[in-house]
């Protein structure tokens, strides 16, 4: 019974890609983007201020790790980009076998990708914030 209702919604799904009006289905599927966005910036800002009563170090380190955090955020979003559109392309074609095998293949390589950026950067953590920028004072906060 669930197979059956993940295949509806599955085509539903598809039925709304290829049949609905463009200025209505591109703000439908931008909304969720802007808002995890701006949720994000917010989050940053919040954690910014709290952070700032700890003196400016720890404002200071705030500012290193989010660059970190953008360079990670990156590296994920090249990854996701370059899938999307070649399963984009995959699904117009009608090559859907292929496309789940290339969202699989990109899904598990973002994992093995953070799995390994997270190894090497626990073992490169106190270089990698000099690298960024940390004086002596503010790496003790960016660790």
């Amino acid at each position: 019974m669930k197979a059956a209702g993940k295949q509806n919604s599955k085509e539903a799904r598809q039925q709304i890609m290829l049949t609905e009006n463009i200025k209505t289905l591109i703000p439908k599927m931008a909304v969720p983007t802007i808002m995890a966005q701006l949720i994000t910036t917010i989050y940053n800002l919040v954690d910014t201020y709290f952070v700032s009563t700890l003196g400016t170090n720890a404002t200071a380190a705030v500012g290193v790790n989010s660059s970190m955090e953008r360079m990670i955020s990156l590296i994920g979003s090249l990854l996701g980009a370059g899938a999307c559109s070649y399963i984009a392309r995959l699904l117009g074609s009608r090559k859907e076998e292929q496309a789940n095998r290339v969202l699989s293949t990109s899904f598990f390589s973002g994992i093995g990708l953070g799995c390994i950026f997270m190894v090497i950067g626990r073992l490169l953590l106190n270089q990698a914030v000099y690298w960024l920028g940390a004086t002596p004072e503010c790496a003790e906060y960016s660790v």
